[in-house]
């Protein structure tokens, strides 16, 4: 387990140099130590970002398969970029931090969505007991576009899990095409355990839940208009939320990378040690895929070419 730290300073004493930041990934990565792949031999030498073998000669890039791969930046300032996430309890954007890192706004607006990859963990335990499902649509009012349906507008899932005593447990938000069967089966398939009571509005793209193992009960909205008050809190929150940190000034292509935030802030809101949000998302960095910053922008231009980025 690596080393959390408390503030800023215990921050800047651990990771004072890149050898800092490279030792503690590879304690993430091989946390029992070293084991070559090719000859299971345990000794191994270090020089830069590799890792070789002394008994084989294999070699393996410490960076390779991170969301830290084919970096230009220097470890200190992804390790920097993370801190200050997790430590500010609503977020930071990109604006916020570019001056504090020395980076263009590009670089820094790229780096912030390569750490809300690594907010979502491989394998993560899904939803179970109680869950309230809905969705809600994102965006700016359009007429003639009224309930499920919007061409421009973003259709986001949402589930929430409730504790014993009626309170918000863990969520997960998902973009979805439509309110469709297919569509919704799936989130409810990949994000909740089978047997898990599941509470919806009548819509009719929730029909089928329970063929696929899950108990259904449905609400009717048009005689409790609270009939969904968790989910729709959840709702009202994420948007606030947007509005506060980053001024409604986000893209409808990269939303899905601001839920994935939200997620994680919102499952771990009770938590009072920031270092463990660090550790989380350090451990998750290496686990996740790579992501490219074309993958991420979509081929968009939002930002002046004259804008370097070196990430």
């Amino acid at each position: 387990m690596i080393s959390c730290p408390q503030n800023i300073e215990q921050f800047e004493d651990l990771f004072k140099s890149e050898d800092d930041c490279i030792r503690c990934l590879i304690q993430v990565r091989w946390p029992n130590g070293f084991i070559c792949e090719k000859c299971q031999s345990t000794k191994h030498w270090l020089s830069g970002k590799l890792l070789g073998c002394s008994t084989c000669g294999n070699k393996v890039r410490i960076l390779a398969g991170t969301i830290f791969q084919d970096t230009k930046l220097p470890l200190m300032k992804w390790f920097r970029a993370i801190w200050e996430v997790v430590r500010r309890k609503s977020g930071v954007s990109a604006l916020a931090l570019q001056d504090e890192l020395g980076l263009t706004y590009k670089t820094v607006w790229t780096l912030l969505h390569k750490i809300r990859r690594a907010m979502v963990r491989p394998g993560r335990e899904k939803l179970k007991g109680t869950v309230e499902v809905d969705e809600t649509l994102y965006g700016s009012f359009e007429e003639g576009y009224p309930g499920r349906g919007s061409d421009k507008k973003a259709l986001i899932i949402i589930g929430v899990e409730l504790n014993d005593n009626d309170s918000l447990g863990r969520i997960r938000m998902n973009l979805i095409e439509s309110a469709s069967a297919d569509n919704i089966n799936v989130f409810i398939e990949e994000n909740i355990d089978k047997g898990t009571n599941i509470i919806t509005d009548g819509w009719s793209g929730y029909h089928s839940i329970s063929k696929y193992g899950y108990k259904h009960d449905v609400k009717c909205i048009s005689k409790d208009k609270d009939a969904l008050p968790h989910v729709h809190l959840v709702i009202s929150l994420f948007k606030r939320w947007i509005l506060g940190t980053y001024q409604g000034g986000i893209s409808r292509d990269q939303l899905e990378y601001y839920l994935d935030e939200h997620v994680f802030r919102f499952n771990r809101r009770m938590s009072k040690n920031r270092g463990l949000l660090f550790q989380r998302i350090i451990e998750n960095s290496v686990k996740v895929e790579p992501v490219t910053y074309n993958k991420i922008s979509r081929g968009t231009k939002p930002y002046s070419e004259r804008e370097k980025i070196i990430i």
